[in-house]
């Protein structure tokens, strides 16, 4: 279930927030850790807008404490999240 924080930003009960910052940036947020996704926006059939996305995006947290990279299983997860965030504001995903 998810809750709208202002116009360009969803919170779920699961603990994560997915905020629009920008026409080409998106953060999502789990408690501390921020990881910035890079967009762009294009159309559905010409007509519906959507969020464009590339899948290799997601790698690791924001900090500079966290050189890891994300488990595929951790990356499907965030991804998944971030479509029903964006679904949730009546916004398609396309992968890319």
């Amino acid at each position: 279930m998810f809750k709208w924080l202002n116009k360009q930003g969803v919170e779920s009960d699961e603990g994560f927030i997915v905020q629009v910052i920008d026409r080409y940036h998106v953060e999502y947020r789990e408690g501390e850790n921020v990881l910035t996704l890079k967009i762009d926006i294009g159309f559905v059939g010409g007509v519906y807008p959507c969020v464009l996305l590339e899948k290799n995006v997601i790698q690791r947290w924001n900090s500079e404490l966290s050189s890891s990279s994300f488990s595929d299983e951790k990356k499907q997860q965030i991804l998944n999240r971030f479509i029903a965030a964006m679904m949730f504001q009546d916004m398609e995903v396309s992968i890319e």
